[in-house]
């Protein structure tokens, strides 16, 4: 489970490769036009840093695995480690649809010796005008193992309205 999510997340964001380009800035995926998908760039970026605090290095690599006019999906994933320090792995999925500006978002993390946090969040718009939103969602999160043991559930639900006059 520890290198399942960031592979997972790793490899499909990877998955779509064609062909990548860069404008000296930032590479972007080629999707050939017989394909039957939409052609646009797809952005994928991999980061690194580290804090000389800690002692602690971060590898990231995030990208678009579908871009329409009606979704978009992107994954994440990451690996952080030091010396003498637990590795930490996770990733994540943020979901929208954009016709509605409704979102989804899960997520887990998992840190060597002190468990797994997972997570996850979603809004849903039922009314989605240029001055005007009405909206539902939730989240839900909770940690797994480590030297505390499992965790109770965080979870909650809202209801919003907000206008711009």
């Amino acid at each position: 489970m520890k290198g399942f999510i960031f592979f997972f997340v790793f490899v499909a964001s990877s998955v779509f490769a064609y062909e990548i380009v860069s404008d000296g800035e930032q590479e972007y995926l080629l999707v050939p036009l017989d394909s039957g998908v939409e052609a646009t760039r797809t952005k994928r970026q991999t980061s690194g840093i580290y804090d000389s605090a800690s002692k602690r290095g971060t590898i990231t690599h995030t990208g678009t695995l579908l871009n329409n006019n009606n979704h978009n999906l992107m994954g994440t994933g990451a690996i952080s480690g030091g010396r003498h320090q637990p590795v930490g792995i996770g990733g994540g999925l943020d979901y929208t649809h954009k016709p509605s500006a409704s979102t989804f978002s899960a997520s887990a993390n998992h840190l060597r010796g002190f468990g797994t946090d997972v997570g996850a969040s979603g809004r849903y718009n039922f009314v989605n005008k240029p001055n005007t939103q009405a909206y539902v969602g939730g989240n839900y999160n909770r940690h797994f193992g480590g030297p505390f043991g499992t965790g109770r559930p965080n979870y909650g639900a809202f209801v919003g309205l907000t206008h711009r006059f």
